[in-house]
């Protein structure tokens, strides 16, 4: 005689099994849900600086369109006029009118050249020869050249000192820099004012500083932060002089003291004057 024994089978595992697979499901979700933030995340981050690019340059594009739309606007305007009665056209208006042409063309010549010299320091891979460049002996050669910029508007120009000492650096951007300084030291300074130009050794001859200090119309302090930007208008008192400016010059002055590992500042009261002043590594002779 056989006893069957009845099967039973118990609801625990079962149960156990259950709650293994609902906790399974619940921490691949958590997982699942903070793969996707950290996704998000370093997209954002990765993006942020891109967009950060792509607004400068849209705003960049967008002021060199409006800084070369106004010389045309003036120049269409001109000629506009001189024909309006183009049987009577008086000699002596035409030819203003040529004049008047001839400086918007040379505004936007002005502005083309500095838009390219801005697009080449600032790509990083375009190659800039280096060599070494007795940085005194340079300054004071672009000096006695600026003078008669100077002369023009009765303002004395001087170099004050000339410590000796090499950079590692291209001979022409260099001069490109200096030049803008200097012009824009004089273009902001009235009549009679003083430009003074200096090479002066710091930080234990470690570095060499080259600075342009004028007795001219100063910058706002609101405006100081802004100065080598773009195409940046600074106050009022400024806007006349500014006129004859590309609005490029600081921009380009700032974009050649980074790629040879410089640094430059700026200290400025109105009606005070401006003092700039860039720094360079020194080398010693034989060295790169």
């Amino acid at each position: 005689m056989f006893l069957i024994t009845p099967l039973v089978f118990s609801a625990a595992p079962r149960d156990g099994i259950l709650a293994t697979y609902q906790e399974a499901g619940t921490l691949y979700t958590i997982v699942a849900l903070l793969l996707i933030a950290i996704t998000f995340f370093i997209g954002g981050t990765t993006m942020t600086p891109i967009r950060r690019i792509l607004r400068a340059q849209k705003r960049f594009i967008a002021d060199a369109s409006h800084e070369l739309r106004t010389p045309l606007a003036i120049m269409k305007t001109n000629s506009e006029v001189a024909l309006i009665d183009e049987a009577h056209l008086d000699p002596a208006e035409a030819a203003e009118a040529l004049r008047s042409n001839l400086e918007e063309i040379d505004r936007m010549s002005k502005i083309i050249e500095n838009l390219l010299s801005l697009s080449f320091y600032d790509n990083r891979v375009a190659e800039i020869p280096f060599m070494p460049i007795n940085l005194s002996e340079l300054i004071a050669h672009i000096t006695e050249k600026a003078k008669s910029l100077a002369v023009r508007k009765s303002i004395t120009l001087r170099l004050l000192n000339t410590d000796p000492g090499m950079i590692f650096g291209n001979p022409v951007a260099i001069e490109q820099m200096a030049i803008n300084l200097i012009k824009n030291a004089v273009t902001y300074t009235e009549r009679g004012g003083t430009v003074s130009v200096s090479v002066t050794l710091k930080e234990n001859n470690a570095q060499l500083e080259f600075k342009v200090k004028d007795t001219g119309i100063g910058i706002q302090e609101k405006d100081l932060p802004h100065v080598f930007s773009a195409f940046y208008k600074a106050g009022h008192s400024r806007t006349q002089h500014e006129m004859e400016s590309s609005g490029l010059g600081l921009t380009i002055v700032k974009k050649i003291v980074e790629r040879h590992h410089g640094m430059i500042y700026i200290n400025s009261k109105i009606g005070k004057g401006t003092t700039v002043s860039v720094t360079f590594p020194r080398i010693t002779p034989g060295s790169s």
